[in-house]
Protein backbone atom coordinates (compact mmCIF):
# COMPACT_ATOMS: atom_id res chain seq x y z
CA UNK A 1 0.00 0.00 0.00
CA UNK A 2 0.80 3.86 -0.10
CA UNK A 3 1.30 6.00 2.95
CA UNK A 4 2.44 8.90 3.81
CA UNK A 5 5.62 8.60 5.82
CA UNK A 6 7.88 11.05 8.01
CA UNK A 7 11.60 11.02 7.04
CA UNK A 8 13.98 13.21 8.17
CA UNK A 9 11.23 15.86 9.69
CA UNK A 10 9.18 15.71 6.43
CA UNK A 11 6.36 13.75 4.82
CA UNK A 12 6.46 11.70 1.53
CA UNK A 13 4.25 9.29 0.18
CA UNK A 14 5.95 5.65 0.15
CA UNK A 15 5.06 2.30 -0.49
CA UNK A 16 4.66 0.32 3.05
CA UNK A 17 3.48 -3.62 3.24
CA UNK A 18 -0.28 -4.02 3.90
CA UNK A 19 -1.40 -4.45 7.12
CA UNK A 20 -3.45 -6.96 8.18
CA UNK A 21 -6.81 -7.26 10.64
CA UNK A 22 -5.82 -9.46 13.88
CA UNK A 23 -8.56 -10.81 16.25
CA UNK A 24 -11.63 -8.04 16.73
CA UNK A 25 -9.84 -5.95 14.04
CA UNK A 26 -11.24 -4.84 10.51
CA UNK A 27 -8.95 -3.78 7.77
CA UNK A 28 -10.14 -0.42 6.05
CA UNK A 29 -9.69 0.91 3.02
CA UNK A 30 -9.04 4.54 3.46
CA UNK A 31 -11.02 7.32 1.93
CA UNK A 32 -10.21 10.24 3.49
CA UNK A 33 -8.23 10.96 6.77
CA UNK A 34 -8.33 14.34 8.34
CA UNK A 35 -4.98 16.56 9.60
CA UNK A 36 -4.64 17.22 13.34
CA UNK A 37 -1.77 19.03 15.26
CA UNK A 38 -0.47 15.65 16.64
CA UNK A 39 0.51 15.05 12.91
CA UNK A 40 2.95 17.88 12.62
CA UNK A 41 4.22 17.53 15.95
CA UNK A 42 4.88 13.74 14.89
CA UNK A 43 6.75 15.43 11.48
CA UNK A 44 8.67 17.27 13.70
CA UNK A 45 9.65 14.10 15.88
CA UNK A 46 8.09 15.43 18.80
CA UNK A 47 5.14 13.17 19.01
CA UNK A 48 6.18 9.68 18.48
CA UNK A 49 3.62 7.08 17.80
CA UNK A 50 1.99 4.80 20.69
CA UNK A 51 3.48 1.15 21.11
CA UNK A 52 1.05 -1.17 18.30
CA UNK A 53 0.90 1.72 15.85
CA UNK A 54 2.84 2.40 12.77
CA UNK A 55 5.94 4.44 13.89
CA UNK A 56 6.64 6.28 10.42
CA UNK A 57 2.59 6.76 9.40
CA UNK A 58 1.06 9.69 10.82
CA UNK A 59 -2.59 10.11 11.05
CA UNK A 60 -5.21 9.83 14.22
CA UNK A 61 -8.52 9.39 12.35
CA UNK A 62 -10.21 8.23 8.96
CA UNK A 63 -12.80 6.82 7.52
CA UNK A 64 -13.48 4.28 4.49
CA UNK A 65 -14.89 0.59 3.82
CA UNK A 66 -14.12 -2.22 5.51
CA UNK A 67 -11.78 -4.43 3.27
CA UNK A 68 -11.54 -7.16 5.52
CA UNK A 69 -12.36 -8.59 8.75
CA UNK A 70 -10.37 -10.68 11.36
CA UNK A 71 -10.94 -13.29 13.34
CA UNK A 72 -14.29 -12.80 16.25
CA UNK A 73 -15.06 -9.77 13.99
CA UNK A 74 -18.39 -9.51 14.24
CA UNK A 75 -19.66 -5.67 14.16
CA UNK A 76 -18.91 -4.94 10.66
CA UNK A 77 -19.05 -6.38 7.08
CA UNK A 78 -17.22 -6.23 4.09
CA UNK A 79 -18.68 -2.88 2.71
CA UNK A 80 -19.47 -1.02 5.43
CA UNK A 81 -18.95 2.57 5.76
CA UNK A 82 -16.96 3.09 9.16
CA UNK A 83 -15.21 6.19 10.70
CA UNK A 84 -12.41 5.95 13.20
CA UNK A 85 -9.83 7.32 15.71
CA UNK A 86 -6.21 5.47 15.36
CA UNK A 87 -2.85 5.69 17.26
CA UNK A 88 -1.89 6.46 14.14
CA UNK A 89 -1.15 5.21 10.26
CA UNK A 90 -4.71 6.82 9.42
CA UNK A 91 -3.07 8.63 6.38
CA UNK A 92 -2.38 5.69 3.91
CA UNK A 93 -4.67 3.45 1.43
CA UNK A 94 -5.17 0.43 4.11
CA UNK A 95 -5.16 0.67 8.30
CA UNK A 96 -5.89 -1.75 10.51
CA UNK A 97 -8.87 -0.13 12.92
CA UNK A 98 -10.26 -2.05 16.08
CA UNK A 99 -14.19 -2.86 15.81
CA UNK A 100 -14.60 -1.70 18.98
CA UNK A 101 -13.06 1.69 18.72
CA UNK A 102 -15.01 1.85 14.83
CA UNK A 103 -18.18 4.28 14.31
CA UNK A 104 -20.45 3.72 11.99
CA UNK A 105 -20.66 6.47 8.87
CA UNK A 106 -24.05 8.22 8.78
CA UNK A 107 -25.22 8.95 5.17
CA UNK A 108 -24.96 12.19 5.88
CA UNK A 109 -21.54 12.22 5.68
CA UNK A 110 -19.96 12.90 2.90
CA UNK A 111 -15.59 10.61 2.61
CA UNK A 112 -14.30 14.27 3.04
CA UNK A 113 -16.42 15.47 5.87
CA UNK A 114 -16.54 11.64 7.88
CA UNK A 115 -12.44 11.63 7.70
CA UNK A 116 -12.11 14.66 9.55
CA UNK A 117 -15.39 14.07 12.04
CA UNK A 118 -13.56 10.92 14.17
CA UNK A 119 -10.81 13.34 16.41
CA UNK A 120 -12.33 16.50 16.80
CA UNK A 121 -16.11 15.54 17.65
CA UNK A 122 -14.62 12.79 20.18
CA UNK A 123 -11.98 15.22 22.08
CA UNK A 124 -14.71 17.74 22.44
CA UNK A 125 -17.58 15.52 23.69
CA UNK A 126 -14.89 13.45 26.03
CA UNK A 127 -13.73 17.06 27.33
CA UNK A 128 -17.58 18.26 27.57
CA UNK A 129 -19.26 15.45 28.91
CA UNK A 130 -17.32 12.60 30.35
CA UNK A 131 -17.43 14.64 33.99
CA UNK A 132 -21.14 15.60 33.92
CA UNK A 133 -22.48 18.04 35.63
CA UNK A 134 -26.18 20.21 35.13
CA UNK A 135 -24.43 23.19 34.40
CA UNK A 136 -23.28 21.54 31.13
CA UNK A 137 -26.60 21.21 30.24
CA UNK A 138 -27.57 24.53 29.92
CA UNK A 139 -24.66 26.02 27.85
CA UNK A 140 -25.42 27.72 24.64
CA UNK A 141 -22.85 28.99 21.69
CA UNK A 142 -22.12 32.12 20.51
CA UNK A 143 -18.94 33.30 18.46
CA UNK A 144 -16.51 35.58 19.82
CA UNK A 145 -13.33 36.77 19.08
CA UNK A 146 -9.82 34.85 20.75
CA UNK A 147 -8.07 38.32 21.91
CA UNK A 148 -10.30 39.43 24.90
CA UNK A 149 -11.88 36.31 25.11
CA UNK A 150 -11.38 36.60 29.20
CA UNK A 151 -13.52 39.80 28.96
CA UNK A 152 -16.89 37.29 27.74
CA UNK A 153 -16.56 35.06 30.64
CA UNK A 154 -17.11 33.62 33.48
CA UNK A 155 -16.86 29.78 31.59
CA UNK A 156 -17.99 26.80 32.91
CA UNK A 157 -15.99 24.96 30.30
CA UNK A 158 -13.00 26.29 28.77
CA UNK A 159 -11.47 24.16 26.04
CA UNK A 160 -7.70 24.72 25.74
CA UNK A 161 -6.87 24.37 22.27
CA UNK A 162 -3.57 26.93 22.03
CA UNK A 163 -1.82 25.96 25.23
CA UNK A 164 0.30 27.50 27.87
CA UNK A 165 -0.10 31.68 26.61
CA UNK A 166 -3.44 31.38 27.21
CA UNK A 167 -3.40 29.72 30.64
CA UNK A 168 -3.53 32.92 32.83
CA UNK A 169 -6.85 34.15 30.79
CA UNK A 170 -8.39 30.90 31.36
CA UNK A 171 -7.95 30.77 34.64
CA UNK A 172 -9.15 34.71 34.58
CA UNK A 173 -12.13 33.82 32.97
CA UNK A 174 -13.41 31.16 35.18
CA UNK A 175 -16.66 30.39 37.02
CA UNK A 176 -17.36 29.38 40.24
CA UNK A 177 -16.68 25.37 40.28
CA UNK A 178 -15.47 25.44 36.34
CA UNK A 179 -12.88 23.72 34.59
CA UNK A 180 -9.79 23.92 31.97
CA UNK A 181 -9.68 21.04 29.77
CA UNK A 182 -6.03 21.27 27.63
CA UNK A 183 -6.90 19.75 24.45
CA UNK A 184 -3.98 21.18 22.69
CA UNK A 185 -0.76 22.92 23.06
CA UNK A 186 -0.24 24.48 19.61
CA UNK A 187 0.89 27.70 20.86
CA UNK A 188 3.17 25.58 23.63
CA UNK A 189 3.03 23.07 26.37
CA UNK A 190 4.57 25.51 29.51
CA UNK A 191 2.48 28.18 31.28
CA UNK A 192 2.75 29.73 34.39
CA UNK A 193 -0.14 28.70 36.78
CA UNK A 194 -1.70 31.89 39.20
CA UNK A 195 -2.54 28.91 41.90
CA UNK A 196 -4.87 31.90 43.87
CA UNK A 197 -6.74 32.19 41.00
CA UNK A 198 -7.16 28.56 40.35
CA UNK A 199 -8.01 28.31 44.39
CA UNK A 200 -10.72 31.14 44.17
CA UNK A 201 -12.34 29.70 41.77
CA UNK A 202 -12.61 26.78 42.83
CA UNK A 203 -11.41 24.96 39.24
CA UNK A 204 -10.06 22.36 37.70
CA UNK A 205 -7.27 22.19 35.19
CA UNK A 206 -7.06 18.72 33.44
CA UNK A 207 -5.40 17.13 30.17
CA UNK A 208 -7.48 15.18 27.54
CA UNK A 209 -5.83 12.92 24.56
CA UNK A 210 -7.29 10.09 22.98
CA UNK A 211 -3.76 8.59 21.13
CA UNK A 212 -2.28 6.53 23.85
CA UNK A 213 -5.45 5.45 25.34
CA UNK A 214 -6.04 1.58 25.40
CA UNK A 215 -8.75 0.34 23.57
CA UNK A 216 -11.12 0.26 26.35
CA UNK A 217 -10.74 3.38 26.80
CA UNK A 218 -11.02 4.70 23.24
CA UNK A 219 -14.26 2.37 22.81
CA UNK A 220 -16.20 3.76 25.56
CA UNK A 221 -15.41 7.50 23.89
CA UNK A 222 -16.60 6.12 20.69
CA UNK A 223 -20.28 4.44 21.85
CA UNK A 224 -20.45 7.62 23.81
CA UNK A 225 -19.98 9.67 20.39
CA UNK A 226 -22.49 7.05 18.55
CA UNK A 227 -25.22 7.41 21.11
CA UNK A 228 -24.81 11.16 21.78
CA UNK A 229 -23.54 13.29 18.24
CA UNK A 230 -24.13 10.96 15.43
CA UNK A 231 -28.07 11.46 15.94
CA UNK A 232 -27.31 14.86 16.00
CA UNK A 233 -25.57 14.60 12.35
CA UNK A 234 -28.24 12.36 11.23
CA UNK A 235 -30.90 15.36 11.37
CA UNK A 236 -28.47 17.79 10.34
CA UNK A 237 -27.91 19.34 13.21
CA UNK A 238 -24.21 19.25 13.35
CA UNK A 239 -22.03 19.51 10.42
CA UNK A 240 -18.26 18.79 9.64
CA UNK A 241 -16.80 21.64 8.37
CA UNK A 242 -14.08 21.15 5.80
CA UNK A 243 -11.24 24.22 5.05
CA UNK A 244 -9.71 22.25 2.35
CA UNK A 245 -8.65 18.74 0.71
CA UNK A 246 -5.61 17.15 -1.18
CA UNK A 247 -5.38 14.05 -2.91
CA UNK A 248 -2.36 11.32 -0.97
CA UNK A 249 0.42 12.60 -3.83
CA UNK A 250 0.40 16.08 -2.39
CA UNK A 251 0.51 15.44 1.64
CA UNK A 252 3.31 17.88 1.85
CA UNK A 253 1.46 20.89 0.89
CA UNK A 254 -1.72 19.84 3.04
CA UNK A 255 0.34 19.80 6.00
CA UNK A 256 1.59 23.70 4.99
CA UNK A 257 -1.94 25.02 4.24
CA UNK A 258 -2.72 23.00 7.85
CA UNK A 259 0.00 24.58 9.66
CA UNK A 260 -0.46 28.14 7.96
CA UNK A 261 -3.68 28.60 10.07
CA UNK A 262 -6.24 31.17 9.27
CA UNK A 263 -8.92 28.59 8.43
CA UNK A 264 -12.50 27.32 9.29
CA UNK A 265 -12.45 23.84 9.28
CA UNK A 266 -10.64 20.37 8.58
CA UNK A 267 -8.19 19.78 6.44
CA UNK A 268 -8.57 16.66 5.04
CA UNK A 269 -6.20 14.26 2.95
CA UNK A 270 -8.38 11.67 0.52
CA UNK A 271 -6.24 8.35 0.46
CA UNK A 272 -8.21 6.18 -2.02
Amino acid sequence: MRAVTVRDGQVVVAEHPDPRPGTGEVLVRVHAAGLNGADLHQRAGRYPAPPGAPADIPGLELAGEVAETGPGAARFDVGDRVMAVVGGGGQAELAVVHERAALPVPDELDWDAAGGFPEVFTTAHDALFTELHEAVAGLGARPISPEGFAEHGPFDVVLELVGGPNLPDDLRSLATGGRITVIGVGGGPRAEVDLLALMGAQGRIHGSTLRPRPLEGKALAARRVERQVLPLVRRGDVRVPVAATFPLDEVADAYERFAAGGKLGKIVLRCA
